[in-house]
């Protein structure tokens, strides 16, 4: 018995260690590149395109570059919330706001999001920002048929991918960067998240084999935040299931600390980045624990938000 809990401490002491070693080398990496980058960075007038923006992370990242005095373009469905954004980010000193009703899962909206773009403000975009997205809580024993399972792929890949490929042009004739909302969720599995994990999957498969086919053209980061305490809690596909969802605050982060280390991640051209102390923690173990381990994590991770 006291062998094996050595042998725990002992592992586990190891997975802490290397995640705080990584965490160094990824700080040294963005110290030597501030020294080789000495200028600040300067965002004024640049082209900035955010899908999702009617809310959460989208809506924040707007705001953000509206203080750097960007040209804005933010699309989504709700073309009310977006008036409302437009007034605040012109408050905060953008240099111009286009808001484009858009549902991603419609790729001619997606064409037509790049189009009215670029028509605005010319043939470039300088970054495209794809925050758009839907979560799916069930049981896949529970679905009825693939509905939600399909309706779900449109949204978070297909509307992310549809968005890339009408803007790829321009992206490329201004060394562009895109960066794409993912989440922990395209890295681990998680119970009764079958639709959502595997729509993030595709996600972080589709753009880090893009990234590297478009080397030297455009710049591609994925970030991957954990529980992010927005409206897209309450966003979620139907599935008939009328209980309520109870979720644990106090393990969710904010939006403006998600927005800060997504905007770093992209100043930095990380190529993914994974947020939170116990995701970074996670891709370690998951590389050396035994799967059983990983899945009992996994299990008790979900609790953070249960139905009642």
């Amino acid at each position: 018995m006291f062998i094996l809990l050595t042998y725990l401490f002992l592992l586990f002491f190891f997975v802490y260690v290397v995640s705080k070693a990584t965490g160094l080398l990824l700080l040294l990496e963005r110290k030597i590149y501030d020294v080789r980058h000495k200028e600040n960075v300067n965002d004024e007038g640049k082209v900035v395109v955010v899908t999702g923006a009617s809310s959460g992370i989208g809506m924040e990242l707007a705001r953000v570059y509206s203080k750097r005095k960007s040209k804005i373009v933010v699309a989504a469905r709700r073309l009310s919330n977006l008036e409302e954004l437009k007034k605040t980010c012109l408050d905060l000193g953008a240099s111009e706001v286009l808001c484009i009703e858009c549902d991603v899962s419609i790729e001619e909206d997606c064409k037509n999001l790049i189009s009215k773009s670029v028509e605005k403000f010319g043939d470039r975009i300088d970054y495209l920002y794809l925050s758009a997205g839907v979560g799916l809580d069930q049981p896949f024993s529970e679905a009825k048929d693939l509905s939600n399972y399909k309706a779900i792929m449109d949204i978070n890949y297909y509307g992310a991918i549809g968005c890339t490929l009408h803007a790829l042009p321009y992206l490329t004739k201004s060394n562009g960067h895109i960066c794409v909302v993912s989440s922990l969720q395209g890295k681990f599995a998680l119970p009764q998240r079958c639709g959502y994990s595997a729509s993030k999957h595709a996600v972080n498969g589709f753009f880090n084999s893009l990234r590297v086919e478009m080397k030297g053209q455009i710049k591609v980061t994925i970030v991957c935040p954990g529980y992010v305490w927005t409206e897209f809690q309450n966003s979620r596909l139907s599935t008939g299931d009328t209980r309520e969802v109870i979720r644990n605050k106090s393990k969710f982060m904010t939006v403006e600390q998600c927005v800060k280390e997504t905007m770093e991640a992209v100043k930095y051209n990380e190529h993914e980045y994974i947020m939170t102390t116990k995701g970074k923690l996670g891709v370690v173990a998951q590389a050396i624990l035994p799967q059983s381990w990983i899945d009992y994590i996994a299990t008790s991770s979900s609790k953070n938000a249960q139905r009642k």
